[in-house]
């Protein structure tokens, strides 16, 4: 479940992703270009693993 400050939204991921969970943070950090972020830009990240 994700949210930045609206509503909650459910997302449905392979468990592949659930596993490397931790490490796709990091990596994620890494990736994104700006400090202000939401879920969004989160799931995009996930959509390209």
């Amino acid at each position: 479940m994700l949210s930045a400050d609206g509503d909650v939204i459910l997302y449905e991921v392979a468990r592949q992703i659930l596993n490397d969970f931790d490490n796709l943070i990091e990596e994620f950090y890494e990736w994104k270009k700006t400090s202000c972020y939401d879920e969004q830009l989160f799931v995009e990240f996930l959509q390209q693993k």
